[in-house]
């Protein structure tokens, strides 16, 4: 564009400008008013054109304080030290207020000094810095699944997205995500697993960095997700741990054309922090738990059989005689006896006296249901808790485990192994009383030649 050279030139550009722009005596007065201003302002030219600019810009009572502000900018104006800019609060006519960037320049038509004022509408700009501000102190101070869903949240609404995701990639399997969070047209919905295979994410994996495409579905066929959401762009980046490995991804899709893909993938980095930062403390809290239940297995676990140890098993039954008592509902026990264990031990040694153990174990494990409960009651008796089970029934569970461990084919030559129980019904003893009982059928089961239940 050629250079105006003179103040009419000048006009005739600043009327075809999409900002307010008016020009501007040095001493204040206004000279000329575009359609802009007026549009922005509230003022018309005829009513501009004479006036001050900060009492016409600041013409309510209410506005003296952006008055002063505009009169302070203006009189340290140097046409010498060229622009100068400040932003300002303007008041339109309606009483709205409207942030805007109030630029001066200096500029000289016919040896007289002359201001340009130019008055941009940085409302969007204020309105955009203000959400980010809100997701900024929403992020820091969100944890766990809240952080997530406003990362998810926040980035469908800033760029108008069909679906947002975060996802974790499921440890010791690269190619399967876990959604932690998932914004589908404007609401929170389920998560899902999904197989990253032929789709962009498995581009953001491979690559490990920031991936855009349009018209996604061309791009990758075989996505089933993108053709069950229609989507046509994607906008995608890793989520790294402290040691750069490739933790989860964080996507933006649509099924138009996206904008403002810079501002996207700078939100997208600067969401991956923190949704780094959230995931790793998520893992460490689950390594932690993992161990905490390992301890606790190990606590009321026996070490050869993996069954639950004496201590264990003795207070799960006190607490199933607490639940009888409370809800009358039927529980009987088993005690069970290895027939001639010093036998085996003594013939085939202790190595295959463990075995022994083990394989009755996981037989008596399988051969009961997920509600009952087996454990190791000391040397080679075991005992176990029939919740629901009158003495009718428990006969029937304790007759089928006799004859399973029978049956167990042993690859040591003349092993057999049998065992025998003793089974009762609970009517009103104590956890102690109760195993004496048993145990006195036990011993009756012995007498009686063994591989045998008596009740």
């Amino acid at each position: 564009m050629k250079k105006p050279t003179n103040l009419e030139e000048l006009s005739i550009i600043c009327d075809n400008l999409l900002d307010a722009v008016i020009i501007m005596e040095s001493d204040g007065t206004i000279t000329h008013w575009n359609a802009m201003a007026q549009k922005m302002i509230g003022a018309s030219k005829q009513e501009a054109l004479g006036t001050k600019l900060c009492d016409t810009i600041f013409h309510e009572s209410a506005d003296s304080i952006e008055r002063e502000e505009c009169k302070s900018l203006l009189a340290s104006f140097d046409f010498h030290a060229g622009e100068k800019r400040r932003e300002m609060v303007i008041r339109k006519q309606g009483g709205v207020n409207q942030p805007v960037l109030i630029t001066l320049k200096p500029v000289k038509f016919e040896e007289q000094d002359n201001i340009l004022v130019i008055i941009k509408d940085i409302s969007a700009r204020v309105r955009s810095e203000s959400m980010l501000r809100d997701i900024a102190f929403e992020i820091i101070g969100s944890t766990s699944e809240e952080v997530f869903n406003a990362m998810a949240n926040y980035l469908a609404e800033i760029f108008s997205a069909d679906y947002c995701l975060v996802g974790e990639l499921v440890e010791g399997k690269r190619d399967i995500i876990k959604t932690i969070a998932v914004n589908e047209k404007g609401k929170v919905a389920n998560n899902f697993e999904y197989n990253l295979v032929g789709s962009p994410f498995e581009e953001d994996v491979a690559t490990g960095a920031y991936f855009c495409m349009s018209d996604a579905r061309e791009a990758f066929p075989s996505a089933e997700l993108l053709k069950e959401w229609e989507i046509d762009s994607f906008i995608g980046t890793p989520i790294y741990d402290l040691s750069g490995r490739i933790i989860g991804v964080l996507a933006i899709m649509a099924c138009k054309m996206l904008d403002n893909l810079n501002l996207a993938e700078v939100m997208l980095q600067i969401f991956s922090l923190r949704a780094s930062a959230e995931l790793e403390r998520m893992r460490a809290e689950r390594e932690i738990e993992k161990k905490n239940r390992m301890l606790l297995e190990l606590s009321v676990t026996d070490s050869l059989t993996n069954l639950y140890n004496h201590k264990y098993i003795l207070d799960s039954l006190t607490k199933e005689i607490d639940r009888e008592g409370r809800y009358h509902n039927n529980l009987s026990i088993i005690m069970f006896d290895l027939d001639h264990f010093k036998k085996i031990n003594d013939t085939f040694g202790h190595q295959v006296g463990d075995e022994v153990l083990i394989s009755v174990a996981s037989t008596l494990k399988s051969s009961l249901r997920p509600v009952d409960i087996i454990g190791r009651y000391g040397g080679e008796e075991f005992l176990a808790i029939l919740p629901n089970q009158s003495i009718e029934s428990a006969k029937i569970v304790g007759e089928k485990i006799r004859e399973n461990i029978q049956d167990i084919k042993w690859d040591v030559p003349d092993l057999k192994v049998t065992v025998s129980g003793g089974i009762i019904q609970f009517k009103d003893e104590s956890a102690a009383d109760l195993i004496n009982k048993a145990d006195e059928l036990l011993y009756r089961a012995k007498e009686n030649g063994r591989n045998r239940m008596e009740i």
